[in-house]
């Protein structure tokens, strides 16, 4: 599940909804120009070792597709090693939901909350836990879908799933798992009450899950903000330089 493309596979051959786009690592140019008339431009290319919004490019039709491939297949190699990427379906304006699920490899999982975070400049900047935007309903499919992923392959740990939400007709497709804690973890820990990086080690030494789903009840909402060090004239460029100010909220209960 750490490939991203392999792990869009996982996801189809699940019945997980994933964004249009190429079954696997597109190995050339013309390959993935094949791919993109199929599902309709503009398209992404993405890195299948990716992360951070490195080995991404945007190509709105065949000729900046081929003049965006090697340069991001470059960037994939010097980032993570390995060059390969896989395209799939530009959406534009998005909001991006995870769902983080433990799992233990003999079907006993569980997910705590559906969490939505906004990006700029390909980088995260905010995560807010639990969503505001989704219903009980579209939550509960959601989760359940991410369970079902992660226990079709398998895995054993802590994960998170990550999807496009569609709020005009409530539909989410899958794009990726981390599997690993991630830094954002804190804002489900604190509307959950749980632990996450203890209940992790638990599952990495054999233990059995210690919480059965009925009793992941949410309370309260919980948000982290990222503090990046960009020039905003720049098209958000990252910079360097001297922080001369911070100040924290002063509000009861931020941590």
């Amino acid at each position: 599940m750490g490939d991203k493309a392999a792990a869009r596979a996982c996801a189809r051959r699940a019945g997980v909804p994933t964004v249009p786009g190429s079954d696997g690592v597109v190995e050339h140019v013309e390959e993935a120009q094949r791919e993109a008339l199929r599902v309709g431009y503009p398209v992404m290319l993405k890195a299948a070792a990716g992360g951070g919004g490195r080995g991404i490019r945007v190509a709105q039709d065949a000729d900046e597709l081929a003049a965006e491939f090697d340069k991001a297949t470059r960037e994939a190699e010097s980032a993570f090693g390995y060059g390969g990427l896989y395209l799939e379906r530009f959406v534009g304006v998005h909001i991006m939901w995870k769902c983080r699920s433990w799992v233990m490899a003999y079907a006993r999982s569980i997910s705590t909350t559906a969490n939505a975070h906004c990006k700029g400049a390909g980088r995260k900047l905010m995560e807010e836990a639990p969503s505001p935007s989704l219903d009980d309903e579209v939550r509960k499919r959601l989760c359940a879908s991410a369970v079902a992923l992660a226990e079709s392959v398998g895995y054993a740990g802590v994960g998170t799933i990550e999807y496009l939400f569609d709020a005009r007709t409530s539909e989410f497709f899958f794009i990726e798992m981390n599997t690993r804690v991630q830094v954002e973890h804190p804002v489900t820990e604190m509307v959950t009450g749980i632990d996450i990086v203890r209940e992790s080690l638990r599952l990495a030494t054999g233990d059995a899950l210690g919480y059965a789903q009925e009793e992941i009840v949410l309370r309260g909402a919980a948000m982290e903000c990222r503090i990046n060090a960009e020039d905003p004239v720049k098209t958000s460029c990252l910079r360097r330089g001297l922080s001369a100010m911070c100040g924290c909220p002063a509000v009861r209960g931020c941590a």
